[in-house]
């Protein structure tokens, strides 16, 4: 099991949108998938994300390499905000 405050914020990963029309999610089942956004770190996906309208968020999601419990392949936008208050809670650990 890892660790919880061994995150990789710096491992590389994805943010991706998912096509919509009309202003609703476009799913798999009609053959769509989510389009690469912003290619960088996990921290500066999540940050992207988390920059988002709180309404829109549901439309991105990230994808990078699975740590163990905490992080899985693809990230939602509320794995990201609870991952981002980790980040803080590591940030003021590592003080």
């Amino acid at each position: 099991m890892t660790d919880f405050l061994d995150v990789d914020f710096e491992a590389s990963a994805s943010l991706m949108k998912w096509p919509t029309q009309g202003g609703q999610k476009i799913s798999l089942q009609t053959g769509s998938k989510p389009y690469t956004v912003v290619e960088s770190t996990l921290g500066v996906c999540i940050e992207r994300l988390l920059a988002k309208p709180e309404n829109f968020r549901t439309l991105y999601e990230i994808h990078t390499t699975p740590a163990g419990d905490v992080v899985p392949q693809i990230v939602t936008a509320a794995l990201a905000a609870e991952l981002a208050k980790l980040r803080a809670l590591k940030a003021e650990v590592d003080k």
